[in-house]
């Protein structure tokens, strides 16, 4: 109950009008018993985001392997190498891949970062799998991200 509606309440009884004060009283009293039971039911879900952060040094990817869980992953890529511009992509490793496809990988997501740009992030909610980042002017700049189930 807040303190103008209790000292309406009280006005009210001293002038007479009893049900009208205990209307406004009744009313405070549902509205203090109530409101938190309303936040408990419409309570916002947690939302769990991981992160894995990846340096790009001019000998590759540090670190070289992350392990998350299935679910959404903010992933951030920054760039020390000083090149004028990284073209970076995320690929999903598929184990059953068709022959046609000896690489097994399907690009997810292809990026050019400026070299004025440091860093580039995104967020992606991976299922359980084998993923890399390449740069794909540099092959041999590759990081693995294994992605577990989720628990």
């Amino acid at each position: 109950m807040t303190f103008s509606s209790g000292r309406n309440a009280f006005f009210l009884f001293r002038s007479g009008q009893k049900s009208l004060a205990l209307a406004i009283l009744v009313s405070a009293a549902l509205h203090a018993f109530l409101e938190p039971r309303a936040y408990a039911q419409t309570a916002k879900a947690e939302i769990s985001v991981q992160t894995s952060v990846f340096i790009l040094q001019p000998h590759g990817f540090e670190p070289a392997e992350v392990t998350v869980q299935a679910g959404l992953t903010a992933i951030y890529v920054y760039n020390r190498v000083g090149l004028p511009e990284l073209a970076l992509r995320l690929d999903q490793e598929f184990k059953d891949g068709p022959p046609q496809n000896p690489s097994r990988f399907l690009a997810l997501r292809q990026e050019r970062v400026a070299r004025e740009h440091l860093k580039w992030r995104d967020v992606f909610n991976l299922p359980a799998g084998d993923y890399r980042i390449v740069e794909e002017n540099h092959p041999e700049w590759v990081c693995v991200i294994k992605v577990l189930p989720a628990k």
